[in-house]
């Protein structure tokens, strides 16, 4: 997130909410009309301890508070989470494959929006995904200052920049300039990096349920309940 976020705490937490639900909001409403009233699940992870000093040796005043601007990012919203998984790498991949296998099958799930750019341990994971068509078109990559080429190769149909609510320049403790090449699976071990989910899709009540062989809409409402005798 921009530093004016997390320079301000738990407020800063709240703007940032405010912008990023704004901002998908316009996305959804450019890729459907259908998506115009859905609900706005946000999954963000991260290791606060190592992502806190990466900010801070950036431009995170040394008085703001990483898990402070968390809490008013979680709080801000219902559907919102900000996360600390703790160290390791695996810990924020293994939430990240498993939401996306969760909410891809699911029919209240319209969209998503993977906030993973940076990462090409995800491609191999990913390449199933790109391989259906009306799965691939249901996705948008967020694009952070730097998309690792083994992402650029899955051909996404949808990208998406959001410079209003994320830095768009790598940080001063990065080992390389953002011109230099990337490594064979993602960026250098020393950058924290936020791994982040977006849904769209209808959580409660009716949903709507695209049949496009069919070419039609299904409205869906509940469960059919039999009478067996």
């Amino acid at each position: 997130f921009k530093d004016t976020f997390l320079n301000e705490n738990e407020a800063g937490g709240h703007l940032a909410a405010d912008e990023l639900l704004a901002q998908v909001r316009l996305h959804l409403n450019d890729v459907s009309a259908d998506l115009s009233n859905v609900d706005i699940k946000v999954c963000a992870y991260a290791n606060f301890n190592g992502l806190e000093i990466a900010c801070k040796n950036r431009h995170m005043k040394a008085t703001a508070s990483l898990r402070l601007f968390a809490t008013g990012f979680t709080g801000r919203h219902a559907l919102l989470d900000f996360v600390d998984v703790g160290a390791g790498k695996e810990r924020a991949d293994h939430k990240i494959r498993a939401l996306l296998n969760f909410y891809i099958n699911q029919a209240q799930c319209m969209h998503l929006l993977l906030g993973i750019s940076h990462d090409a341990g995800y491609v191999p994971f990913l390449h199933d995904f790109a391989a259906d068509r009306s799965q691939w078109d249901t996705m948008t990559l967020l694009e952070g200052y730097q998309v690792h080429p083994a992402m650029e190769k899955l051909g996404f149909r949808r990208k998406l920049k959001l410079p209003s609510v994320f830095v768009q320049a790598p940080s001063s403790t990065m080992n390389q300039t953002p011109s230099a090449p990337m490594n064979q699976t993602s960026l250098p071990q020393k950058t924290e990096i936020i791994s982040l989910v977006v849904t769209g899709g209808r959580l409660a009540g009716s949903f709507k349920l695209i049949d496009t062989s069919l070419n039609c809409t299904k409205e869906m409402l509940g469960p059919i309940l039999t009478n067996e005798h």
